[in-house]
């Protein structure tokens, strides 16, 4: 009885793990879908992706870790237990990454420099750049006086980059 009892209850469980899977994966290829419908409607220019300006960073900070090497963050309740008296927490030294991005945007016989920094390699960076050659600039908000631009940075394949906003540009007569 107890484990016929058990063996439904991990039934259960995994048929849950599968579902909360599946959903996830139909959540993240419709918001995808529906991204590129909404960015299909946009009038966009190209833009030739070795005229943007890339400049790296690398530093090393020491960082309160889990035992699994995992960085803890001061917002976390996990962050919150002393070292001294807890297992849980040990001190590394963790290499970051930071790429600083001029990207020249053409549009209408301008050029306006966007500036925006990546949390990635810069060697990463150039080789997805390398491999996509061009990309196009999306024209979110065009005014007489001022122009948006919509940056779409989901063909690098990296979970934390998706679309960027420009600020308002000032059109020069």
């Amino acid at each position: 009885m107890v484990g016929e009892l058990k063996t439904i209850i991990l039934v259960v469980t995994v048929i849950i793990l599968i579902i909360v899977k599946i959903t996830g994966a139909y959540q993240v290829k419709s918001n995808r879908k529906h991204r590129t419908n909404l960015l299909s409607k946009l009038k966009s220019v190209p833009i030739v992706l070795d005229t943007i300006k890339i400049d790296g960073l690398h530093w090393t900070e020491n960082r309160a870790v889990d035992v699994y090497d995992n960085e803890l963050y001061p917002n976390q309740s996990s962050s919150y237990i002393e070292p001294a008296t807890s297992d849980y927490h040990k001190q590394k030294d963790i290499i970051k990454f930071k790429s600083n991005l001029i990207i020249p945007i053409t549009y209408m016989g301008q050029t306006y420099n966007f500036k925006t920094t990546l949390p990635i390699e810069h060697t990463i960076v150039r080789m997805k750049f390398y491999v996509k050659k061009t990309m196009p600039i999306y024209i979110v908000n065009a005014t007489p006086d001022s122009v948006q631009f919509l940056i779409d940075f989901t063909f690098m394949d990296i979970p934390m980059l998706s679309v960027k906003t420009t600020p308002y540009f000032t059109k020069k007569d």
